[in-house]
């Protein structure tokens, strides 16, 4: 008998099937929904997008009293976007379970970060749901693991946009400029970010939002002017 998705994923986060009660919910596309005539996962992303905030939020403010607000932002804003978030989701093998519409399974959609970061939100939002706030923050840290002490050891690390600023201004005297485009219907909008100094391009970078997309593109080229 082949193990229902929302039993292997009970599984690998370590919690009881019977807290998953709406996880086939977060597994589901906005794409699918037209074809098939059920809920998509939005409601629950929405939903898991702030418990994720609360839950890291929290545990900053518990674990190091002596971050200062600042230090506190920049610790849980890497730790909460969406390249962490698709990782998070890749260790899972969750992209195998997400339900998509034909034309999004023929495009590969279930591997862009953008839908393996929505449905990993939208799973947090479900086991909040199901099984309540302690269930939902310790399958949260335990995702996190190493991440989360490395944020709060180093919270400026991840900040590509600043670390880039940073770098233009002591090594060029010219500013980096993103260029933005998007694509997609109102539910979905994909937006593909490229950042340049001049007419070189840095970096590339996609994501759900024009912010998400900012940052992808900068961690890309902070990768690549590090490396040069």
């Amino acid at each position: 008998m082949v193990a229902e998705p929302a039993e292997i994923l009970a599984e690998r986060l370590g919690i009881e099937r019977d807290e998953m009660g709406l996880i086939e919910n977060a597994l589901i596309h906005p794409s699918y929904t037209p074809e098939h005539g059920v809920p998509s996962n939005q409601r629950l992303e929405y939903l898991g997008d702030a418990v994720l905030d609360l839950v890291v939020a929290e545990a900053l403010y518990v674990s190091h009293p002596e971050m200062d607000e600042g230090n506190m932002s920049k610790a849980r804003i890497s730790l909460v976007n969406e390249t962490v978030l698709a990782e998070l989701a890749r260790t899972l093998e969750l992209g195998a379970m997400i339900k998509v519409g034909r034309g999004s399974k023929n495009a590969g959609d279930v591997e862009k970060p953008s839908v393996l970061a929505d449905a990993m939100e939208a799973v947090f939002g479900a086991i909040y749901l199901s099984a309540g706030y302690d269930s939902v923050r310790n399958v949260i840290m335990n995702l996190l693991g190493d991440r989360f002490d490395a944020a709060a050891k180093n919270p400026g690390a991840s900040d590509y946009k600043s670390l880039l600023n940073e770098w233009v201004d002591a090594e060029h005297n010219q500013p980096v400029v993103y260029e933005l485009s998007v694509s997609g219907p109102d539910h979905d909008r994909h937006y593909v970010a490229q950042v340049r100094m001049g007419e070189r391009v840095l970096g590339a970078g996609e994501g759900r939002s024009k912010k998400s997309a900012e940052i992808e593109a900068a961690r890309a080229a902070w990768e690549v002017v590090q490396g040069a």
